[in-house]
């Protein structure tokens, strides 16, 4: 079982849309042979519609029960109090707005009619509404800033003390902190 100095076993990734969380979520899962939770897969009902929270919250119970993961996703209303107490590392990934809107609009086109969750399928023009609410785009542009804000709060709060906390500003540093993670293995013994 591999282990490294940076991150501990129970990882969440967060940042705002398209600022990569799955993707590193997934290549650390890879490197650190950990399972992957990808917390849009358990909110998204078919239609677009969210999976009322109750059974997200059990979705996510369920997802995190074991000893060693990796999520993707924010949920702060609704799963940071059930993931965040467990998680040893949380990796924010702060990327610049400019290049939010630009993977919001160059995923969008790229994935459109691609199955994302369950039925649901990527759609590239709502994305152009940047006035609606349902536009990713809006969504980077609103919520960006006010991340950034919590998590200045969250790294120095009493209450996460215990997490191990990393910001990466740009693609460069996430390659460089994947770098870093892959040099810094140990070999553990697994369990049995």
């Amino acid at each position: 079982m591999k282990s490294s100095t940076l991150v501990g076993r129970r990882i969440a990734c967060i940042g705002s849309t398209t600022s990569g969380k799955t993707t590193l979520a997934t290549a650390l899962g890879a490197l650190l042979d950990l399972p992957v939770v990808d917390l849009d897969a358990l909110i998204w009902e078919p239609g677009w519609r969210e999976a009322h929270v109750d059974v997200f919250r059990d979705r996510v119970r369920y997802a995190i029960a074991g000893d060693e993961w990796v999520t993707s996703g924010n949920y702060i209303k609704n799963g940071q109090d059930l993931v965040w107490p467990r998680a040893d590392t949380v990796i924010f990934l702060d990327m610049p707005i400019p290049l939010l809107v630009w993977r919001v609009l160059h995923r969008s086109w790229n994935r459109r009619g691609v199955l994302l969750w369950g039925t649901n399928y990527e759609m590239f023009w709502p994305q152009l509404k940047v006035w609606s609410a349902d536009s990713l785009v809006y969504f980077a542009l609103t919520t960006t800033r006010r991340r950034r804000r919590q998590f200045e709060e969250w790294q120095h709060a009493p209450r996460w003390a215990h997490i191990r906390f990393h910001r990466l500003r740009s693609p460069r540093e996430v390659v460089r902190f994947l770098d870093a993670v892959s040099a810094g293995f140990t070999e553990r013994a697994g369990p049995g």
